[in-house]
C-alpha cells in the first residue's frame, strides 16, 4: 500500500495536475503522464478502497470489543 501511495505522491505531489488545467496562479500544469490507462486506475483504486475499508472495519471492530 505504501508503493501506491508513494507512485500518487511522486507523479502527482500537490494533487493538482489530474484535477485542475492551472495552478493557483493561473500557470498551465504540466502533467507528468500524457496517457493513462484508466482501467488499471480504477483497479489499483478499487485496491486501495479495499484496504481502507478492511483498516475501518478492523478498528471499528477493535473500538468496539474494548472495555
Amino acid at each position: 500500500m505504501a508503493a501506491i501511495v508513494a507512485e500518487f505522491a511522486k507523479v502527482d505531489p500537490g494533487s493538482f495536475s489530474y484535477r485542475y488545467p492551472v495552478d493557483t496562479k493561473g500557470k498551465l500544469i504540466e502533467l507528468a503522464h500524457d496517457r493513462l490507462d484508466l482501467g488499471a486506475l480504477a483497479d489499483v483504486m478499487n485496491a486501495v478502497d479495499g484496504y481502507f475499508s478492511g483498516c475501518d472495519g478492523y478498528l471499528d471492530h477493535l473500538q468496539s470489543a474494548g472495555p
